[in-house]
């Protein structure tokens, strides 16, 4: 999977913290969420850092149209069937702490 970087991260920047003051000034519980997120897209595509550690398999599942389980939409590792195994014998082995795609998707961002 190829990685789109935007030329102008600069731009990009003050495009994302014009945002980011929206959701903040919103009130609104989600929205706060959604700036986080925004906030560690920066760090994210100039340093590949990302602040919170990965929680694919842990607290989120992919399932896509045929059943089958992934950790992420990113990681390719079919880790089951709902049609074939147990809910819960799937989600036990869907630890991947030591992932090295590094990525920064919502639905693997978790505050513990």
């Amino acid at each position: 999977m190829k990685i789109f970087f935007p030329k102008n991260i600069d731009r990009l920047k003050e495009q994302l913290n014009r945002i980011i003051v929206q959701y903040l000034s919103s009130f609104n519980f989600k929205n706060y969420f959604r700036a986080y997120f925004l906030s560690g897209i920066i760090p994210y595509i100039k340093y590949r850092y990302r602040p919170l550690p990965c929680s694919a398999g842990i607290y989120s599942l992919f399932i896509d149209c045929n059943g089958d389980i992934y950790p992420c939409p990113i990681l390719n590792k079919k880790l089951g069937n709902l049609k074939t195994f147990d809910f819960k014998d799937i989600r036990l082995k869907g630890v991947y702490n030591d992932c090295s795609n590094k990525c920064w998707t919502d639905c693997t961002i978790f505050l513990y």
